[in-house]
């Protein structure tokens, strides 16, 4: 809370750090980011993947147009995942 009272304060503050590649391969050493990088590539893959699919199908094989069927394969995967949620 303290930060954000000293950042709202000055409202010309920027953020200058930027963090470097030599910063981003320390981060990954480290077992624990490591682990969490890799279950999040395994966590994400399948649901872009199905996304894709299911957009391509609906588009290829059921002729909708490309945006009708983003938009209906977004909103299907958004109500099951809604659905599944504890």
């Amino acid at each position: 809370m303290y930060m954000q009272a000293e950042f709202a304060a000055d409202a010309n503050f920027v953020y200058s750090e930027r963090i470097t590649m030599k910063q981003s391969i320390a981060l990954l050493r480290v077992p624990t980011n490591m682990y969490v990088f890799i279950q999040g590539l395994f966590g994400c893959l399948p649901w872009g993947v199905l996304l894709t699919y299911l957009t391509d199908y609906l588009a290829q094989d059921k002729g909708l147009s490309v945006p009708t069927a983003t938009v209906v394969s977004t909103d299907s995967l958004h109500r099951m995942d809604r659905h599944y949620q504890c």
